[in-house]
């Protein structure tokens, strides 16, 4: 991997184009999918996780808090970066509870929105203050965002920053599958290929 990882390419840039973002975007989720399908949630989604190679494949990386899901609320370990913490996760630290793949989800929306607006969608310094946010789903895009149909991102964050798991983009039974077909993601042959893993 000779391109760097993709906080790297974010500090450089601040913002990608809305493009690229979705070309990122499709590969991840492919990445995604394919943990969960072999029973895992990757609980660390962010850029500093997704490696670029040169010829613009992803490849994601560090695996170190990935676990094993039996069932929908089987994990109760708080853990992950928490501006990608999905409100049952922050649940998980404050009141106990589970979650499952969907976590992942929420942490894509929070991925794009930050590709596309150069800041996590709950950013804080108070740590507090930014998981009520999350809890609340509060969070905003700013009405200069461009590209050619910005509205189509809009709507593909809001899917998945979904309060409600079950309710998630991907969060049902149909995983990654229903995530590719939003179609912010459609027309993108590269995330149908499984993005590369290491």
């Amino acid at each position: 991997m000779h391109g760097g990882d993709l906080r790297t390419l974010l500090q450089r840039h601040k913002t990608l184009q809305l493009e690229r973002t979705r070309r990122y975007a499709s590969q991840v989720t492919a990445g995604v999918g394919h943990l969960h399908s072999h029973g895992f949630a990757w609980r660390d989604l962010k850029p500093d996780n997704i490696m670029l190679a040169t010829d613009g494949r992803v490849c994601l990386v560090d695996f170190g808090l990935a676990t094993q899901i039996s069932h929908p609320q089987s994990s109760r370990t708080f853990c992950g970066t928490p501006e990608y913490a999905a409100p049952e996760l922050v649940d998980c630290k404050y009141i106990g509870g589970g979650y499952g793949f969907p976590v992942d989800w929420w942490a894509l929306g929070a991925f794009v929105f930050e590709c596309l607006v150069g800041i996590t969608p709950f950013y804080g310094r108070d740590q507090d203050a930014m998981f009520s946010r999350i809890q609340r789903v509060e969070y905003a895009f700013p009405p200069e965002l461009s590209g050619e149909d910005p509205s189509m991102a809009r709507n593909f964050v809001a899917a998945l920053l979904c309060r409600r798991p079950e309710e998630r983009l991907g969060g049902g039974t149909a995983d990654a599958a229903e995530v590719l077909a939003h179609p912010f993601l459609q027309g993108l042959q590269a995330g149908r290929e499984e993005a590369g893993r290491e």
